[in-house]
């Protein structure tokens, strides 16, 4: 089974952002994340509010 996330039901920063708090994992992820526009990164009182 895989699983893709698409953000279609996203209603806060629009379906094509990635908002997170934290990213962890290898040079490349980094590499890739750097300065890239479709990241939105948060403090995590933000991402993880139930509420929003």
């Amino acid at each position: 089974m895989t699983s893709v996330i698409t953000g279609r039901g996203k209603t806060l920063l629009g379906p094509d952002k990635l908002v997170t708090s934290s990213l962890m994992g290898s040079r490349e992820l980094y590499a890739w994340a750097h300065e890239n526009p479709a990241i939105e990164m948060r403090p995590s009182d933000d991402t993880n509010d139930p509420l929003r």
